[in-house]
């Protein structure tokens, strides 16, 4: 094994508090991996809470491993080292499961470099019962990762506090037969297994439908936990080489019920769930005062605790950042609290430059809204600000573009920061939200709107834009909307080693197709095979209240009845023909406390 390989290992490990130990000996031994390099991995807490769940088990044991830096990508060619573990430094390809946390379409082809690193073959049909099973999970997996069937074996549909335990289960019952595996697998609600289903398409291109080749459902049910109360969803590990320093995260809220078109957090990650605020403090209780910790949710201050929660960290002299935050949840013990805490900057998504396009994606935020939050964290001493803006919306026109600039201008002459940062994405219609019915727009008129923006920016000091690459969000526009056919782009980019500005040519895979045309409703779509617990006309609907400029308020967990999968609903959905997770746990005699499994979502078409 290579010196230098070994030394970058130790020296991760040496800058680690809380890594994970665990005795190998005739123990299921999982390989962990996320998708890109160790600083990544290691900042995103779903990884991290798999990492713990897998390794509370017994008789499982559990390591991670990552895609190496490109000079140590180069030294494991060189010397001819497969990819290994960091905790025992074990060849991963040795380990019964090689399961991936993916979070995002353009890590795709880091899957196969991976797999390649190891020594395993990236094709599912290429590996037998000599090689870890592939395992797939995280927020692309609810979504769309049909591009990813040819190269895995299972994908974990849903939230994993409730699954690892019973995939677990029939790792160890059936260990060394991968097939069996795989049909077990396949009988767990929220597990996909992509040789068990056929696509049938119509001769434009289109999906006719699909079928399953053995006792599987369709479609294959999103599982989802009714409460967070009784799980640990923090860090496991801190480091300094992470985008959070040695912080602590702690999720206190999952899902969001502000129904904003474009996000599939608040559509296919429904329904909202908090932590209390008992838990949630409780959780920094041995935090030292020299560490900081990050409450992490798609919109921390929609917690109906957030102002109490916070000014109890404040008290207790605890450091805390958030994440991003609405501009209209923004009050001023909240941001004195901020200060307090440690933060010295303030995030804040707009997402569109003007009142009508906010209105159009069912973000309505005015003017005065977000010069009032900008104001109450600039007295509370804030001196940086960073907005998020996407270009791209649909119905977007350039004199909404140019309000993105009036925006920058206003918040520099009035109030006067030490730096204002513009992070300018491109729309990307998502799968499991109203706009996936959209095209992306065309890149050159992406560029035009990215170019746009920093040109009229670009003379003042203090304020700078962040711009994503629009030939990139092409890409990731093509994966996300993409079926099985999208594997050769997968396949391209793994094979070019990036995603330059040939791949898609040389796939052979079609941007105009995938990416840049609109869907009608009828449209049978690659990831209709995953039922989010809620029907698609329910999508649709939103779509069209969106044409019609309808506004639709947050979720009420108590009283909403929208699209069926809140608390107050659940008399009505328990009468439903569900296939769920307490099921199929009661069916193999499982002693685990039922009452605090996952119902699955979903219906038979």
């Amino acid at each position: 094994m290579a010196r230098k390989l070994i030394d970058t290992t130790r020296r991760l490990l040496e800058q680690e508090t809380g890594t994970i130990y665990k005795t190998h000996g005739g123990a299921i031994r999982i390989a962990l991996s996320f998708p890109n390099t160790y600083y990544l991995g290691m900042s995103n807490l779903g990884f991290q809470v798999v990492y713990r769940l897998f390794n509370e088990l017994p008789g499982v044991v559990c390591e991670r491993t990552f895609l190496p830096e490109p000079d140590d990508q180069q030294e494991h060619r060189r010397t001819q080292t497969p990819l290994f573990t960091l905790e025992s430094r074990s060849n991963v390809k040795d380990f019964d499961v090689l399961a991936f946390s993916v979070s995002y379409e353009l890590d795709y082809p880091n899957l196969l470099h991976i797999m390649d690193l190891a020594g395993i073959p990236i094709r599912a049909a290429e590996r037998d019962d000599r090689h870890p099973l592939i395992l797939v999970g995280g927020p692309v997996t609810i979504l769309n990762a049909e591009p990813l069937c040819e190269f895995v074996d299972a994908m974990v549909v849903g939230e994993a506090e409730e699954l690892v335990e019973p995939i677990a289960d029939i790792l160890k019952e059936f260990r060394g037969d991968k097939r069996r595996i795989l049909l077990e697998l396949a009988k767990l609600p929220g597990l996909y297994v992509p040789s068990f289903y056929q696509v049938d398409y119509h001769k434009d291109g289109t999906v006719r439908g699909f079928s399953s080749t053995e006792e599987t459902s369709l479609p294959v049910q999103r599982q989802w936990v009714r409460s967070l109360e009784p799980y640990n969803i923090s860090s496991v590990i801190t480091t300094p080489n992470t985008e959070f320093s040695n912080m602590k995260l702690t999720e206190i809220m999952r899902g969001c019920g502000r129904h904003c078109r474009f996000c599939v957090v608040g559509y296919a990650m429904l329904p909202p769930r908090f932590k209390s605020q008992d838990t949630v403090v409780g959780t920094y209780d041995n935090v030292g005062l020299s560490e900081r910790v990050g409450l992490v949710g798609a919109s921390v201050y929609d917690h109906p605790d957030c102002e109490t929660m916070t000014s109890d960290l404040v008290a207790k002299g605890i450091k805390y950042n958030v994440s991003s935050l609405r501009a209209d949840t923004i009050t001023d013990l909240l941001v004195e609290n901020m200060y307090k805490g440690g933060q010295k900057s303030i995030t804040i998504a707009p997402e569109a430059g003007s009142e009508r396009l906010r209105g159009f994606i069912n973000k309505v935020l005015t003017a005065d809204q977000i010069r009032s939050a900008v104001e109450k964290a600039i007295r509370a001493g804030v001196r940086r600000v960073k907005l998020y803006y996407m270009v791209g919306i649909p119905s977007e026109t350039m004199e909404d573009v140019e309000g993105i600039c009036e925006t920058a201008e206003m918040i520099r002459h009035e109030y006067g920061p030490e730096r204002i940062s513009l992070s300018v994405s491109c729309h990307v219609p998502k799968p499991g939200a109203p706009f996936m019915w959209v095209g992306q727009d065309p890149q050159p008129l992406l560029q035009q709107k990215v170019d746009h923006i920093r040109g009229r920016l670009r003379k003042y000091g203090n304020v700078k834009v962040l711009g994503e690459s629009p030939r990139i969000a092409k890409i990731e526009a093509t994966m996300a909307r993409g079926d099985r056919r999208a594997s050769a782009l997968v396949y391209e980019s793994y094979r070019q080693g990036s995603y330059s500005k040939s791949v898609l040519r040389d796939s052979g895979v079609s941007p105009a197709f995938f990416a840049d045309r609109p869907r009608e409703f009828d449209e049978v779509f690659p990831w209709d095979l995953i039922d989010l617990g809620f029907p698609k006309s329910y999508l649709w609907k939103e779509w069209q209240r969106a044409l019609k400029m309808q506004f639709d308020p947050p979720c009420d967990v108590a009283s909403c009845s929208r699209c069926g999968l809140c608390p107050s609903e659940r008399d009505a959905l328990d009468k439903r023909p569900w296939v769920g997770l307490t099921d199929y746990l009661n069916s193999r005699g499982s002693k685990r406390n039922l009452t605090q499994l996952t119902i699955a979502g979903g219906r038979k078409p």
